[in-house]
């Protein structure tokens, strides 16, 4: 597994990248990556890599692709390849130390300070999928949200920066574009997640299936995971569905089960629960 380390006069500039999907410039995307044939490592769990492996059949168009097995060895120096594998992040400063898990795509040819990371999925450290293995669920609509991320920056979308209004501008001006096609579909909410974690600060923050109705205003069900999975990987053109993640910052994602495609993302800069203003700001969303 790669691990990247942060120091702290750094931790900034990438971590804002690395949220968003990448730090890859779009020449190298354009030059680089589509020229790549893609290697997907295969995790050795059967759950995860089955639903990985149908996603990437349906979804991934960008390059030529291969699932690999997880004790193949890749060629990280190959610039002729990209590939598929978890890594972490580690940020250090005098008094802390935090290491995040990611999912991402790699271009090759890179050296240990120079890592070409295209696309990635952020994963919910501080909820339900502290290992990569736990988001297996959903692990069936991971192609398409990289692959949707490289695309934007093929576009030209103003998406990485330093600073953190450019991040929130991607949030609300970039993938948001689209948040008016959720109120055509049913979001489905897990029942799991409305429940939050206790954390050091002693918090937790629970909301009932009529409260998230209220304050969304929109269709809602309230299902179990192993429904959000299905709907996932059926592609149900009726069906949207809620994926909040707490990593560094804040992130409560709405995705499309039919594209694959984020169709709101919340985001806000650190935060471990969803609030009543989270709901209700996905709620106005939808309307516009």
């Amino acid at each position: 597994m790669k691990n990247i380390i942060l120091a702290c006069f750094v931790m900034q500039v990438v971590m804002l990248h690395a949220q968003f999907g990448g730090t890859s410039t779009k020449k190298d995307l354009e030059t680089r990556f589509l020229k790549t044939k893609t290697l997907v490592v295969k995790t050795g769990d059967d759950h995860f890599d089955q639903n990985l492996e149908a996603g990437f059949k349906k979804h991934w168009t960008i390059t030529e692709y291969k699932m690999v097995e997880p004790d193949f060895k890749i060629d990280e120096k190959d610039k002729s390849i990209s590939y598929v594998k978890p890594f972490t992040i580690t940020v250090r400063d005098s008094y802390t130390e935090q290491t995040y898990v990611r999912y991402g795509v790699f271009m090759g040819g890179s050296e240990s300070t120079d890592f070409l990371l295209a696309a990635d999925i952020v994963l919910d450290g501080f909820g339900r999928e502290g290992k990569l293995i736990e988001s297996a669920y959903r692990a069936g609509g991971m192609a398409k949200m990289m692959q949707d991320f490289i695309q934007l920056r093929l576009d030209g979308e103003p998406i990485s920066g330093s600073a953190i209004t450019r991040v929130r501008y991607t949030a609300g001006a970039v993938y948001n574009k689209r948040s008016g096609e959720i109120r055509k579909k049913t979001l489905l909410v897990d029942k799991n997640q409305l429940t939050q974690g206790e954390y050091a600060i002693g918090r937790k923050q629970t909301f009932s299936e009529a409260d998230f109705k209220a304050l969304y205003g929109g269709k809602v069900e309230f299902v179990s995971t192993e429904e959000v999975e299905e709907a996932i990987n059926s592609g149900n053109p009726e069906y949207c569905y809620f994926l909040p993640v707490y990593s560094r910052n804040k992130f409560l994602f709405v995705v499309d089960c039919e594209s694959g495609s984020v169709l709101y993302n919340g985001y806000s800069v650190g935060g471990m629960f969803m609030t009543k203003k989270d709901i209700k700001a996905l709620g106005k969303a939808i309307t516009q």
